[in-house]
């Protein structure tokens, strides 16, 4: 495994990379030989004090080969996954007040090159959020509204799932905390809507 990385503008941008390979059956006495290898990268960038981002991006895959014996077509392991996400954050912090706001996308997939097997294993998965909060310092006062979707995918058959999420919360005489939320849930399978979810929480 080898794991590079380096810096520039004064640790304002980072990137790190990362490779691996790792493979069985070195003495010959395994049924069959399996390779794996993973291919990862980092940026994190922080060009002002407010402001974040923060990417990844990543391959991982693995093979059967022969070892002692020959795989089964039917069920030989030939699949890798990609994922990326990407996440942003913008804080502003004063002494009276506080915003954070927070962007997050998220992906994933895996690819199946067994034809037999991958009508039950290849997925597609998306999520993605914002969130923003307010911070009032001098009365205690924490308010927040997020917004979330994620997507699956999976044997032809697509999941999606999206809805807001609001609380409101407040510390009573330094030690007592007391709030309300709010959230919605709107699940579809296949573009049909299918169940809707409100709940309403004190707390």
């Amino acid at each position: 495994t080898l794991d590079p990385g380096i810096d520039f503008f004064n640790k304002k941008l980072s990137v790190d990379l990362s490779f691996g390979f790792q493979r069985d059956h070195l003495d010959n006495n395994k049924a069959y030989k399996t390779e794996r290898s993973i291919i990862s990268g980092k940026l994190t960038a922080r060009p002002w004090k407010f402001y974040l981002l923060h990417i990844t991006v990543g391959n991982y895959s693995i093979a059967q080969q022969s070892g002692l014996y020959e795989p089964d077509p039917a069920i030989r392991v030939s699949q890798a996954t990609f994922n990326s996400s990407v996440m942003q954050q913008f804080m502003f912090v004063k002494a009276s007040l506080s915003h954070n706001l927070n962007v997050l996308y998220s992906g994933q997939q895996l690819n199946d090159q067994n034809t037999n097997t991958n009508e039950f294993t290849e997925f597609k998965m998306t999520t993605a959020s914002a969130m923003y909060s307010l911070g009032l310092t001098k009365i205690r006062l924490q308010i927040s509204a997020s917004w979330a979707f994620s997507d699956y995918s999976q044997n032809n058959i697509d999941t999606r799932v999206s809805g807001p999420f609001f609380i409101l919360s407040k510390t009573f005489l330094n030690k007592y905390t007391g709030g309300i939320s709010y959230s919605k849930r709107i699940t579809k399978i296949d573009g049909d809507k299918s169940r809707q979810t409100t709940s309403i929480g004190f707390s």
